[in-house]
């Protein structure tokens, strides 16, 4: 560990004592632990990493594949671009459960959803057992296109995106029970928002009293831009590029008939959810899951 401490001290270019001052842990704990005497006392470990700015497991020197017990993220410990990835993920998975309450998360998804609709088909169950078991599966639904958005607070919530699956008639059909289903209706009602066939969901655009032309949008972002000093101007520019790899806000409108069959991910796509995954997720495996989440499907 102590040799990972000098390095990040060579990368930042300071020395122990500027540790010192900023943590406010005394040198004698650091000359310690150079001698192998001991070792610093966790929480002066996660200050000495807050204050490289690094992950507590990489300053720890953890090898191999990590498995996070709350987001579910499998990284390299040794790997500090991996770490440090993993640490971006999980406050996103954090503050989406302070934002949405429960979920499941990504590695468990698909296990819950095939328990749950095991009960909810299995007629010898209660009624409100049954009722459960498909809001459960209608969770799994939930998590996964919350995974997909990155756990980003523009999806919507989880009684709203009930109501949005429930509005399809992939949904009723699927669960076959008209009392159950009527339940679930009254619960949760029922709004547009999901594709016929789709369980991942697409934020409908807000409309306005007056809606601009494609155009006018286009007239419209060029008058801002031009307000823009160069480093603003730079700063629009690269963040306009970040949007165009995130697929709810790309125009398709000339792929809709072959992305209703089957969606083909992109390369941004695959590196995006092997890099949140770790590497023990494949990419067949990432391609495998994206095609599922996007494509038409009743699964």
């Amino acid at each position: 560990m102590y040799e990972i401490y000098e390095l990040l001290l060579s990368e930042k270019g300071c020395k122990t004592a500027d540790v010192a001052k900023e943590t406010g842990i005394n040198q004698t704990v650091f000359s310690e632990w150079k001698k192998g005497k001991s070792t610093p006392k966790s929480d002066k470990m996660q200050k000495i990493a807050d204050f490289f700015n690094v992950p507590l497991e990489y300053l720890l020197g953890k090898n191999g594949i990590v498995t996070c017990q709350e987001c579910g993220m499998m990284y390299y410990a040794s790997d500090l671009t991996e770490c440090r990835t993993h640490d971006e993920f999980h406050r996103k998975y954090l503050s989406a459960i302070r934002f949405y309450g429960s979920f499941y998360s990504l590695p468990i998804i698909e296990n819950e959803k095939n328990k749950y609709l095991n009960i909810a088909s299995n007629y010898d169950n209660t009624f409100e057992a049954r009722v459960n078991a498909w809001i459960e599966v209608i969770r799994a639904y939930f998590s996964r296109s919350l995974s997909g958005w990155n756990y980003g607070q523009e999806h919507p919530t989880f009684d709203n995106y009930a109501a949005m699956l429930l509005n399809t008639k992939t949904i009723e059909d699927r669960i076959n029970d008209t009392a159950v289903f009527t339940r679930l209706v009254r619960m949760y009602g029922k709004q547009e928002g999901l594709e016929e066939g789709k369980t991942y969901c697409h934020v409908p655009q807000t409309i306005t009293q007056q809606s601009l032309s494609a155009n006018e949008d286009e007239n419209l972002l060029l008058k801002e831009f031009s307000k823009l000093n160069e480093k603003g101007k730079s700063e629009a520019v690269n963040r306009v590029t970040e949007l165009t790899y995130i697929p709810q806000y790309k125009d398709n409108s000339t792929n809709i008939a072959k992305k209703k069959e089957r969606y083909i991910p992109t390369e941004e796509d695959i590196r995006s959810l092997v890099a949140r995954n770790g590497k023990k997720m494949t990419r067949d495996e990432a391609i495998e899951f994206i095609t599922e989440m996007y494509s038409d499907d009743d699964e």
